[in-house]
């Protein structure tokens, strides 16, 4: 029997400890991540930090939810949000879920997810049209980066290291290089 999206909700709510998706109509547990994984996550989100207006953007690491047009939640390890899309939503005490696209979003490889992130969350984020879908692969320190076209379609190109430039958020650069470095991949 498929889990309704407010029962979903209510066990995500409850349960903050399980990192709860919704896949669907079935609850999924997000695992834990390695060390690697978390410090590039963490590493990531300090770089955007510094770099994007936080009168403009957000930026969630492992915590909010964006949902596909199936009725589906997914948890990135990493998203930037536009506060326009939390407009009205500051006293809520619902769960924090994103409909419409977002700027950019990046799935890490774990030993846990590695697959299910290429085979089913990737092309999810397609769906809901995010503009810029990252997967960052630590076995061979690649960024496999998926941009939107104008005519919804999707460019991939796959990046070795490097200083790379958000084509989505075009002020912010992310020094991958100095990240793998760091995480000493």
């Amino acid at each position: 029997m498929p889990t309704s999206v407010a029962t979903y909700e209510r066990v995500a709510l409850e349960d903050r400890e399980g990192n709860w998706e919704l896949v669907c109509g079935q609850l999924r547990r997000k695992p834990g991540m390695t060390m690697r994984h978390n410090t590039v996550s963490r590493l990531m989100y300090n770089t955007l930090y510094d770099q994007l207006p936080r009168d403009t953007f957000d930026i969630a690491a492992n915590s909010a939810r964006l949902r596909l047009p199936d009725g589906s939640h997914y948890v990135p390890d990493l998203v930037v949000i536009p506060l326009a899309a939390k407009e009205g939503s500051w006293e809520s005490v619902g769960l924090e879920a994103y409909a419409p696209p977002v700027p950019f979003v990046v799935e890490i490889w774990s030993p846990s997810t590695g697959d299910y992130d290429i085979e089913s969350k990737v092309p999810g984020y397609k769906a809901r049209g995010d503009a810029e879908i990252w997967f960052v692969d630590l076995r061979d320190q690649t960024v496999t980066r998926h941009r939107e076209q104008p005519d919804g379609g999707y460019a991939t190109d796959r990046l070795r290291r490097g200083r790379i430039r958000l084509t989505s958020l075009p002020v912010a650069i992310i020094d991958m290089d100095a990240i793998f470095r760091e995480v000493r991949l």
